[in-house]
């Protein structure tokens, strides 16, 4: 059995500590993809797809904010050989997982507040 928390050192340009760490963590990024693709579906009704085309959405604010996150990004799912997509969804996970609306809005108005 493999460490459940390895040391991996990575070094270079954002692309290339991508692409080590893709190749280095290859079998535990698509163990992270097949987990989240079924609690997506399973607690957001969520396809995969859907959630790589609403991760994309976050591009922009992630390339304003923090250029290299994107080209280190692209490394590990060169590394890896998984697609881009595939990787910027799991680093947008929280955000897909807990932003989606949920069809349920209550209100409570409680008999004080009401003249009927």
């Amino acid at each position: 059995m493999s460490h459940p928390f390895p040391h991996i050192r990575i070094e270079g340009s954002p692309h290339e500590r991508g692409l080590t760490y893709g190749r280095l963590a290859a079998e535990r990024i698509g163990n992270s993809l097949s987990l989240y693709r079924e609690l997506f579906e399973t607690y957001a009704s969520l396809k995969w797809e859907e959630a790589v085309r609403r991760a994309a959405l976050f591009e922009p604010s992630i390339t304003e904010y923090l250029p290299d996150a994107i080209e280190e990004m692209r490394g590990i799912a060169e590394g890896a050989g998984v697609s881009y997509g595939d990787i910027l969804a799991l680093n947008c996970r929280s955000e897909l997982m807990f932003a989606l609306p949920d069809g349920c809005t209550s209100a409570i108005i409680p008999p004080e507040a009401s003249a009927d």
